[in-house]
């Protein structure tokens, strides 16, 4: 999971230590443009295929990271031939009264940038967000500086140490990612995907 990531926690750091003043917004894109092959994992709606849980969880993820709880999501999206989300935007409203707007294609190759907005300033983690490794504060006043952030691996390294870091503490939860967070998060998928008119064929079961 993205948050994992030094550059991300930094981002959240600074935001709780007041640099960019009353966070208001997140701004979030991850887009790679895949080749159609409807067996494929990415395509398959036996696989739960599509865009938003595929890649759509990390600037969902990261979002309600650095804004807060989600209170609401309106999303929408085009479909592929196989029923499942080739992209989708959606945005969010937290509970601290910000708001975050997202996007998420495997149709179309992004800039997969990730800017964090409020009242004193901004803060943006460089491109691609997810391996991102370095960010830049700016404020009102147009100054700017950057932090030049540590990144090991394929981003999956950092997960990885902090699983091996609970395990070691005894603790069967990070506070990174809670169990409950996690499940909170899914449930804003699946609504998400509900909107875009996105089943699978575990739903119809759960229907039943």
């Amino acid at each position: 999971m993205t948050r994992f990531l030094p550059a991300v926690r930094e981002a959240r750091r600074l935001v709780e230590r007041g640099e960019i003043g009353k966070p208001r917004q997140v701004l979030a894109d991850f887009g790679f443009c895949a080749e159609f092959d409807a067996n494929s994992r990415l395509f398959a709606k036996e696989s739960g295929g599509g865009a938003l849980l595929d890649i759509g969880i990390y600037p969902l993820s990261i979002a309600a990271y650095l804004l807060g709880p989600i209170q609401d999501a309106q999303a929408q999206a085009v479909l592929t031939e196989t029923g499942v989300d080739a992209q989708t935007a959606f945005s969010l409203r937290h509970a601290g009264g910000g708001l975050s707007s997202c996007l998420c294609s495997i149709t179309a190759g992004t800039e997969s940038r990730l800017i964090v907005s409020g009242s004193k300033g901004r803060i943006e983690l460089h491109a691609p967000f997810f391996m991102s490794q370095a960010l830049t504060v700016t404020g009102n006043d147009g100054t700017s500086r950057s932090v030049n952030l540590p990144f090991l691996g394929n981003g999956y390294t950092h997960e990885a140490a902090e699983v091996s870091r609970c395990l070691r503490s005894g603790a069967t939860e990070s506070p990174l990612m809670t169990l409950d967070e996690s499940l909170d998060l899914m449930g804003w998928l699946d609504r998400m995907r509900a909107q875009c008119g996105v089943r699978y064929p575990y739903d119809d079961e759960n229907d039943d």
